[in-house]
């Protein structure tokens, strides 16, 4: 009787104790507090109960700790109430903020009782206009008071139609920011794959008419916009529209549904192979889509649970129809039945986590969007073998052949391959080390994502090259402008760290050239085609070229040396490289082929170009606009560029020291004449250190030149050390003269920008 007595009254006292939230502490060391570890909750089906009802000792006993991060509701009728307590002690400066990652949650109140009792601070929800939200943001954030007392209590109501699944973390601003940007990136990866995937089957369906590529780019229109409904976004593009996301939500899923099954009943041909179930799939594609439409224009009159059913029938119904297609060996049935049960399998699993079965966040947040991409991609192989199968004559309105498509095809995977490995690597990294991404990884995946978007605009460029053909509005760039800019684009894309060059000859006169981002776009193209590994950079000249019989001017396009691979031209490849190339400049009424032999080899490019004259200062006058500062001693390139000088009408001086130049004081000369500073490399010493030393005594316009014995010397590399220009000691006589020109030119664009 005694020990049932102790037993007893332990558990009184457990039960006490249990009753008794713990406080957590919030200092400059653990700046971070996860409600879901921390807190209690407690449901409240009547949703009468207030704030002051709560803290009353009845109910306040009646909460339950939540002991998990990833907060499970499911379904439930009135509201939902959480509750922490904290003790706030940072000294440091650093602003915390609630965040609570729940985007379709129709009610969300926040409320501190030492503020008030009676109103929130804070109404939030999908049914509550954007303009309540105290910072712009796709989560729901509210910071907290600046100033708050030793004990700070926080309880929060959440009410919502849908399945409740919610994070809620007290942490600063700063992290926030830091976790926002790693799932902006993961966003964009994954969005920027399904558009490739749809781009590439709008393009297959420009090829083959065949409706089956056109609904499955709608079923990849509707899954990006699912998503977007699911991580908040879409609030931020539409602020006035309360519930858009839940409207969203309910669209995309069920449009989403209606485009899986009517592409369905194409890809297995259902009318001819499976006649009865043909009219059960065009049934069930229409009542998909007359859902999507009630539930998209009235939300509250429909159960959410109704709109599950629906998907998950759809899903299953498909899957069946799949089992049945593969006993009767229907063409490329196999594929189908893949993608259907890893959408069947992936699905079941987030339907049951987000009803709050299972728990796992990490699926819920990415799990569907993965599902529908692993699926895109079985798709997308099974569909570009289907086009074999296709109407011949529909193929070769086209102009394409089959075995074009499968180069197509394979160019196309294996580029797509090399971006997603990359991709796949750094959050493979990320997982093994249980850490967040390192901004090497960060890089390494956003050069990926530019990689593939450079991939969906050549991709996009194909499929709109009848209308290119007829464009005829004129589009001047400069053409120094338009280099620097292509150069530009091509180290923020380039993965493979190599070097290129592009160089102009006859150009002079000549400062902006027609049809300018087609040129800028054919030269990024072909520098990520052709570039390579070795001794010489790949290095591009344009060249002006006048036809005087016909009054005409074009553009002739060098390229060399070529990697080894390229050989030879074949007419009317389809790829996205030289073949790319070659439709591009059928756009542009050009021309291609390769001259030399072995290591001369040579790409060449023509096609007509209109120039026009920029109004800018003539030559001579550019020459008179500058003087030069020569910094040498008696190697031959200063004695070889002194000759060539002689004979011209602008200011050289010439020094043996940093202090002889200190004491002239180029800074200070007069504002109309741009200083240009000339070294020498030779025998090996490069003047990096005392280009160092000379820039700070210099103006932001003037230039530092380098001339080099060394053949080899690439331009990037002296650009790296600080020269502004490099010229070789061999190609003096002809560029000297050009260079200096182009230098004095730059230099007073660069000081007419600064007096803006």
């Amino acid at each position: 009787m005694i020990i049932r007595l102790c037993i007893v009254f332990l558990l009184f006292l457990s039960n006490q104790a249990f009753a008794q939230f713990e406080v957590s502490l919030l200092d400059n060391r653990n700046s971070r507090v996860d409600i879901g570890l921390v807190g209690d909750y407690l449901h409240d089906p009547s949703g009468q109960l207030n704030l002051a009802q709560l803290m009353n000792e009845k109910y306040s006993s009646q909460f339950l700790p939540i002991n998990k991060s990833f907060m499970q509701f499911g379904l439930n009728e009135g509201n939902i109430w959480i509750r922490a307590k904290l003790a706030i002690h940072l000294t440091e400066q650093n602003s915390l903020a609630l965040q609570v990652q729940a985007p379709r949650l129709q009610i969300l109140d926040i409320y501190m009782p030492h503020l008030s009792i009676a109103f929130p601070i804070a109404e939030l929800g999908e049914l509550r206009p954007y303009s309540n939200r105290p910072l712009n943001h796709p989560h729901y954030l509210v910071p907290f008071p600046t100033r708050n007392p030793p004990i700070t209590n926080v309880y929060i109501k959440l009410a919502s139609s849908t399945p409740i699944n919610a994070q809620i973390d007290i942490l600063p601003l700063n992290d926030i920011a830091s976790d926002f940007q790693v799932e902006s990136l993961i966003t964009g990866i994954l969005i920027g794959i399904i558009v490739l995937l749809m781009a590439a089957n709008i393009l297959f369906f420009s090829f083959s008419r065949n409706p089956m590529y056109l609904f499955y780019s709608m079923l990849l229109a509707g899954m990006i916009i699912l998503h977007l409904s699911l991580h908040g976004y879409l609030i931020q593009l539409f602020p006035n529209s309360i519930g858009i996301q839940i409207r969203s939500y309910n669209f995309a899923a069920l449009f989403s549904a209606m485009a899986l099954v009517f592409f369905s009943r194409y890809y297995l041909d259902s009318k001819n192979t499976l006649p009865k179930i043909d009219k059960f799939l065009v049934a069930l594609g229409i009542t998909n889509g007359a859902l999507a439409l009630l539930y998209s224009l009235a939300p509250d009159r429909f159960s959410i649970f109704l709109l599950s059913t629906a998907t998950v029938t759809t899903v299953t119904s498909l899957t069946i129809l799949s089992i049945i297609a593969s006993f009767k060996h229907i063409p490329y049935s196999g594929y189908y039945l893949a993608a259907r049960l890893l959408l069947f399998i992936g699905h079941s699993f987030w339907i049951l986590t987000m009803y709050g079965i299972l728990a796992s966040p990490t699926f819920f947040i990415w799990g569907l969007m993965v599902t529908v991409i692993l699926e895109g991609l079985i798709h997308f192989v099974a569909m570009l073998l289907k086009l074999n199968s296709l109407n011949g004559s529909r193929i070769e309105k086209s102009n394409f052949h089959d075995s074009q498509l499968f180069d197509f095809v394979n160019d196309l995977a294996s580029r797509m391959r090399r971006q997603t490995n990359i991709i796949s690597g750094a959050f493979n990294e990320k997982d093994k080390l249980n850490t967040d991404l390192s901004s090497d990884n960060k890089d390494t995946a956003l050069l990926a994502n530019r990689n593939l978007e450079n991939m969906l605009e050549r991709l996009d460029n194909l499929g709109q090259m009848n209308t290119n053909l007829k464009d005829t509005s004129s589009d001047f760039a400069d053409i120094d402008t338009l280099i620097d800019e292509t150069l530009n684009l091509f180290h923020e894309i380039d993965q493979d760290g190599v070097l290129v060059e592009i160089n102009t000859a006859n150009t002079q006169a000549y400062e902006q050239i027609d049809q300018g981002k087609k040129i800028q776009h054919l030269l990024l193209t072909l520098l990520l085609e052709l570039k390579h590994y070795g001794d010489k950079a790949l290095t591009i000249t344009l060249k002006k070229l006048d036809d005087n019989r016909d009054n005409l001017s074009h553009l002739d396009i060098s390229i060399s040396p070529l990697p080894r691979r390229f050989t030879q031209l074949q007419d009317h490849l389809l790829n996205l490289g030289l073949g790319y190339v070659e439709y591009l400049l059928s756009s542009m009424h050009g021309k291609m082929s390769i001259s030399g032999d072995k290591q001369q080899r040579r790409l060449n490019i023509h096609f007509p170009a209109r120039y026009r004259i920029q109004s800018r200062l003539p030559d001579n006058d550019l020459i008179y606009a500058c003087q030069l500062f020569i910094m040498g001693n008696d190697s031959i390139a200063c004695q070889k560029l002194l000759s060539l000088l002689q004979s011209w009408p602008i200011n050289i001086i010439q020094i043996k020291n940093i202090s002889e130049l200190s004491s002239l004081q180029p800074a200070q000369a007069d504002k109309k004449v741009i200083n240009l500073v000339v070294l020498f490399e030779h025998d090996g010493y490069i003047p990096q250190l005392v280009v160092r030393q000379i820039k700070p005594l210099l103006r932001l316009e003037d230039q530092c030149l380098l001339v080099s014995d060394n053949v080899k010397m690439p331009k990037d590399f002296a650009l790296t050390l600080g020269f502004d220009e490099l010229i070789h000691t061999l190609e003096l006589p002809q560029q000297l003269k050009h260079t200096i020109t182009r230098l004095t030119a730059k230099g007073l664009r660069l000081q007419k920008a600064t007096l803006l």
